[in-house]
């Protein structure tokens, strides 16, 4: 066929070969031998005729656009890697044999949060054939989400606020809106006191709530005036539901949480339904919810969206490691028929690490589809542009595999990176493929939160990974856009290489040398900054470069931190003294993670003559010192020094809790060691114990808060790790 300018008609004229139908007409439905009504939502048909006819058709909400885009990609060579970045070829005649071919989606929500996915993206949005948005209007793509009221996740607090989050929401609520109300036992009940509306969860058995809850979301409903057909009522991002004597009672009645919290979502559906007939309501089975309800069942109004966060992402679902998410989830299939999972692809605490979550992502989506999971939503890090590991790549395996599991991913992975890379495919690939096999032959999971590599990725493979990366470099044209992508692949394994326990006083817990000269490390650090500033920024930037939102310039000062060198051994605590040298490491305080407002003050108690001033007031952790996952350390016994400010003079009970927090959303382990009055002075500073750790796990030291008012600020002085010797 012919490639130019066709003329745009009417039916009703009479069209010569070849003639492209774009919708539907009598043409296109007597070629097809079908109706648009006989299509299911996102199936589509593309068929070519002997004559030269061509039909591009399918459902009538999104089918013709997803025909449009396929035909352009299969038969046409054109390439959408992401929002910012096309190929095109420059073709002047395109010759095709006739075909028919007719495709469905796997899931009936296929949504997807990534670098590409924000700003003004239509264009990329429906060549990957997607349902999810929050901005775009249903006509463009948005179909989920653009008709979910409050489309985002842990909403508890929403719609059941008290008046400080009321008032710190007015965008949401409506300038003009009054405070509806709410009452302390709205709110759940923890070491015998009543939390506000974000600091937990509300309390489930109290019927006042899901009355308050429902009254909520209906006014809101009725306010912004769309066509909802769904409201996401999930619970806050945290695990503290409540405890009250109802609570425990109907937990030990019906089973667990979930029980619990299905019981509700129920009650506030059923509520709805007389003003709103059909409404659904999206839950969460996340953190204490994930094990599926032992009692209660979800009503055909509620949408139970399984969070699969902490799964080993180096290994797909049906792997030994995965057994625990994968019995879960078949527990809410079995329970429910509007089950939807959210996916993790990225590693969110330091998005720019290597991370091996490649392979696992397309047999997950197949076993989804088995199970009959029907909403699928695929997070990955959208707000550091493309800078992560094989970050497009990523995107587009998550979209192609969103729309039909059954590719041949390492076919895909060839083909896409040839036409990608380039000259340059073959030793992307490999590092690719080697990092995968790594991750996968990995002892411990890797989840998608990773302080660094050093527990899968061994220096050996880390250094014959520089050697395929500078490989890839030799092998493209300068200023080419092959380049600027293997650039940004030399920038991720540069970055990988920066952040090693190697380089930092944790070595001494391994034993293990630096895995790059101090030359390279302070040359690298001190110019990494400005090529992260010039990475390409896609419409959705923000320039957050970890879950924490911290932009690179941050990320770079907890950077600098972590390769601070160990102080000088000046005066040990007595407690210490005589602790051989390869048996004690002395964290430094760039380490410490404060919170704001907390500062570093002049202390001649101390050897070093500085300390740390926390304010140990309300319910919050003080400070955090993160520590990464490492292999065969042994058992370390964590100590700190403290002391009183002198304006502290009559301290009593419980000033601070300290331990260990063994990182984590479903599997979190935490060490609580109550730190009392009688154990500080004013004096001099005590050395303290916060229990052990062996590595096994990325994890935090940390220092929190009791609100204790007669001990509101304390002095911390060094941490240190001692073996412990058997």
């Amino acid at each position: 066929m012919g490639l130019g300018e066709y003329e745009v008609v009417t039916e009703n004229t009479d069209a010569v070969a070849p003639v492209i139908y774009i919708g539907w007409c009598r043409q296109s439905s007597k070629l097809l031998g079908r109706e648009a009504s006989s299509y299911s939502p996102g199936e589509f048909s593309m068929l070519l005729t002997p004559a030269g006819e061509l039909v591009l058709t399918g459902h009538p909400q999104h089918g013709p656009l997803y025909a449009v885009y396929q035909f352009l990609e299969q038969y046409c060579g054109v390439r959408f890697w992401g929002a910012n970045d096309e190929t095109v070829p420059a073709l002047q005649q395109l010759e095709l044999e006739p075909f028919a071919v007719t495709k469905a989606p796997a899931f009936a929500e296929r949504s997807v949060t990534s670098a590409s996915h924000y700003g003004n993206w239509t264009n990329y949005f429906n060549s990957k054939k997607l349902t999810n948005s929050g901005i775009m209007k249903p006509e463009e793509g948005g179909t989920f989400y653009a008709s979910t009221l409050a489309a985002v996740s842990h909403t508890a607090e929403r719609f059941v606020p008290d008046e400080a989050f009321f008032k710190s929401h007015r965008d949401f609520y409506g300038a003009d809106e009054v405070f509806p109300g709410s009452k302390p036992e709205y709110f759940a009940l923890r070491d015998g006191r009543r939390l506000g509306a974000s600091e937990g969860q509300p309390c489930q058995t109290n019927p006042e709530v899901a009355l308050a809850a429902a009254a909520n979301i209906a006014k809101l409903l009725r306010r912004q005036g769309k066509k909802y057909s769904c409201v996401n009522l999930t619970q806050n991002d945290n695990t503290n539901y409540c405890q009250c004597s109802n609570c425990q009672a109907e937990e030990s009645r019906l089973g667990n949480q979930a029980d619990l919290n299905i019981a509700f979502v129920n009650k506030v559906a059923e509520l709805l339904q007389e003003e709103f007939p059909g409404m659904m309501l999206e839950t969460f089975a996340y953190q204490y919810t994930l094990p599926p309800p032992k009692t209660v069942r979800p009503s055909k109004y509620i949408r139970v969206r399984v969070c699969l966060i902490e799964a080993n992402a180096a290994q797909a679902l049906d792997h030994p490691s995965n057994a625990t998410f994968l019995e879960w989830l078949k527990g809410w299939c079995e329970v429910s028929e509007n089950v939807g999972v959210w996916h993790y692809t990225p590693n969110f605490t330091n998005c720019g690490l290597a991370h091996p979550s490649l392979t696992a992502i397309p047999r997950n989506m197949q076993i989804f589809k088995q199970l009959g999971v029907k909403y699928n939503f695929v997070q990955d890090y959208n707000n550091a542009g493309d800078f992560g590991w094989f970050a497009v790549y990523r995107d587009n395996l998550s979209c192609k595999t969103l729309f039909n599991p059954e590719i041949d991913e390492t076919a895909y992975r060839r083909q896409f990176f040839k036409e990608y890379y380039g000259l340059a495919a073959k030793p992307m690939f490999e590092l690719s493929r080697l990092y995968d096999q790594l991750g996968q032959s990995s002892t411990l999971p890797i989840t998608c939160y990773q302080f660094d590599t050093s527990h899968w990725l061994p220096p050996k493979q880390l250094l014959q990974g520089e050697t395929l990366i500078a490989e890839a470099e030799a092998a493209v044209e300068p200023e080419t856009p092959e380049a600027r992508r293997v650039a940004m692949m030399r920038l991720v394994m540069d970055w990988t290489r920066l952040w090693r326990h190697e380089h930092t006083v944790l070595a001494k817990l391994t034993g293990s040398p630096p895995v790059a000269s101090p030359e390279w490390i302070a040359a690298t650090h001190a110019g990494i900054g400005a090529r992260l500033a010039s990475t390409p920024r896609t419409p959705g930037w923000k320039g957050f470069y970890t879950s924490l939102g911290k932009t690179y310039q941050k990320h770079l000062e907890t950077l600098a931190g972590y390769l601070a060198p160990e102080p000088k051994h000046i005066k040990l605590p007595v407690e210490l003294e005589g602790s051989p040298f390869e048996h004690l490491v002395i964290i430094p305080q760039a380490r410490y993670a404060v919170v704001s407002g907390q500062t570093a003050v002049a202390d001649y108690k101390l050897p070093e003559g500085t300390a740390v001033r926390l304010a140990m007031k309300n319910y919050i952790w003080a400070m955090r010192i993160d520590l990464p996952t490492l292999l065969n350390t042994g058992e370390w016994e964590i100590l700190f020094e403290a002391r009183f400010p002198d304006a502290v003079t009559s301290p009593e009970g419980k000033v601070a809790i300290g331990g260990v927090y063994a990182y984590g959303t479903n599997f979190a382990v935490k060490t609580e060691i109550p730190i009392m009055a009688e154990a500080l002075s004013n004096q001099r500073y005590t050395l303290i114990s916060l229990g052990t750790t062996d590595f096994s796990r990325d994890g935090q030291i940390y220092l929190a808060a009791t609100n204790n008012v007669s001990a509101q600020e304390i002095l911390v002085g060094r941490f240190f790790l001692r073996k412990r010797c058997n």
